[in-house]
């Protein structure tokens, strides 16, 4: 059985990870598939645990962590998140899977998992960045919404210069950027 492909996408706060990961699982709904990451930041008002993420306590994350259950993890905004061991079974099994992860955590699974793309979503305007994520309709606090923007400078930085991603679409148009990526997913899918 062949391995299946893992498409990872990366990029700053509000630039539409999200919303283009969904649409791409829409569009591709008999090639992509979605495995939620781990996380124990607190759940949004339109997540559902186990669908969006597997939503757990930092003590639970921690003794997952110390089993080495994950194959990659990160703190962003005190906040962890990681990806399961588990998730690997599913690729070698022939499954393609599409996540949002963080350029470490990208390139952890990139050494791990050949058949790795990494796509870095980009936004040439820093102020549309920063409003996405003031009117996001999420019930995060205003101060993870201040880290997240005060993040994005240093972010955008590593990722831009970490040239480790397969290919990079910029989202100024959702429409635009979405071709974009389906016309190259359609190449290697």
């Amino acid at each position: 059985m062949n391995s299946g492909k893992l498409i990872i996408l990366v990029g700053v706060s509000g630039v539409g990870k999200t919303t283009i990961m969904k649409n791409l699982i829409e569009i591709f709904k008999d090639k992509l598939n979605f495995y939620p990451t781990y996380t124990t930041r607190e759940k949004r008002n339109n997540e559902k645990n186990e669908i969006d993420y597997f939503f757990i306590n930092k003590d639970e994350f921690q003794k997952l962590k110390d089993e080495n259950f994950f194959i990659e993890t990160i703190n962003y905004n005190n906040n962890f998140y990681g990806t399961s061991y588990k998730f690997l079974e599913n690729l070698n099994n022939g499954f393609n899977y599409i996540v949002i992860l963080d350029l470490n955590g990208a390139l952890e699974w990139k050494k791990k998992y050949k058949n790795t793309k990494i796509i870095l979503i980009d936004c040439k305007n820093e102020f549309e960045i920063k409003n996405r994520i003031n009117n996001r309709n999420y019930n995060e606090k205003k101060e993870e919404k201040i880290n997240r923007i005060n993040n994005l400078k240093n972010e955008k930085k590593f990722n831009i210069s970490n040239k480790n991603y397969d290919k990079k679409f910029f989202n100024n148009n959702l429409n635009n950027c979405l071709n974009k990526i389906e016309t190259y997913l359609k190449l290697i899918l």
